[in-house]
């Protein structure tokens, strides 16, 4: 499955090197058309359960009469071919942003398939709609493309992992259409209902309230197929449809952090009036005249020479650690 999360300025400060692990868990294995890619952990058991899938169940029950050590290596071919096909997916999305003037700041590949990070925010509906619909034009065109091999006449473990990956992708790129937000169909949804109001915000809210529909939906019928069918891929649909649903969440609660703070300036929140201290004032002095009287965080000291630093009271994070007035918030 793959997702595009809400564009967004990055916070991410400097550019992970070749093969280095980020802190998040990733690991950046190169780039590719000009997009840094990164590798999740739990991209390996992904891995390991599609070939596990694939070599006991998918080849043996569609192609019998081969060895086992034949399904277990079509099986990994077919499984990295699909990987494959997750990651050019994500660069159709990546590669159409960019031509649209929105800057990418990576891929990722996970649990739940590929993301595609973008630093921007999109510059108009059209834009979205464009960006949104490219990764599934990949993956149809790829699962075309894997049909028209397997109807050749070719080796059978070819055949097999060909008509295995054209019927995969097909079957991502129907589910990526749901109009279902964070999914490319829940973008093209978004897309459409800015371009016919014309505002963002509103298109946001709705699109998410639908993709929240569809992770419950989700949810249900994987509960119900895990407890009354004993089906395990009930509980993979019910964990896709918790991905949904926190997806879905993240983006109604970014735009109304948005609206809620777009306005404001940085003299609406400060404190006009701060209560001060000197910096040769002692601790007790500070707890007694001015800590247990403000419930204030910080209170800024005067240093001399224009300079000044901030001490940190009993209701700051940092009291207990506080080993001298000057090192709570640094000097300028």
């Amino acid at each position: 499955m793959a997702s595009e999360p809400l564009s967004r300025p990055s916070v991410r400060g400097g550019e992970a090197k070749h093969g280095e692990r980020t802190m998040d868990g990733n690991f950046t294995i190169g780039r590719f058309g000009g997009v840094e890619v990164r590798l999740h952990w739990s991209l390996l058991a992904v891995f390991a359960l599609i070939v596990w899938s694939l070599a006991d169940g998918v080849f043996p029950s569609q192609n019998p009469g081969l060895s086992d050590g034949t399904y277990l290596g079509i099986a990994i071919v077919a499984a990295l071919l699909f990987l494959a096909s997750i990651l050019l997916h994500e660069l159709g999305h990546s590669w159409v942003a960019r031509r649209e003037g929105i800057e990418v700041d990576s891929i990722t590949l996970w649990l739940f398939g590929g993301v595609a990070e973008f630093k921007d925010r999109f510059t108009s509906a059209g834009a979205e709609f464009r960006v949104a619909l490219s990764g599934p034009l990949v993956s149809i065109g790829l699962g075309v493309l894997f049909v028209l091999i397997a109807l050749a006449d070719l080796p059978t473990a070819v055949d097999a992992v060909a008509a295995w990956l054209g019927y995969i992708n097909l079957i991502l790129a129907a589910f990526n259409l749901l109009p279902a937000s964070p999914l490319d169909g829940g973008r093209v949804l978004h897309a459409a209902l800015w371009r016919a109001k014309g505002d963002f915000a509103w298109a946001t809210r709705v699109a998410s309230e639908i993709g929240q529909g569809f992770g419950y939906l989700f949810i249900a019928l994987g509960l119900v197929m895990f407890v009354f069918q004993g089906s395990f891929s009930g509980a993979w649909l019910a964990f896709i449809g918790w991905f949904l649903l926190q997806g879905a969440r993240a983006e109604a609660r970014y735009v109304a952090t948005e609206e809620a703070l777009g306005g404001l300036r940085v003299r609406d929140l400060m404190v006009r009036d701060p209560v001060t201290v000197h910096a040769d004032s002692t601790i007790g002095s500070f707890m007694d005249d001015v800590a247990s009287s403000h419930r204030f965080t910080t209170s800024p000291s005067s240093m001399g020479a224009g300079r000044s630093a901030c001490s940190p009271s009993p209701q700051s994070p940092r009291f207990p650690a506080l080993s001298g007035i000057r090192d709570a918030c640094g000097t300028r």
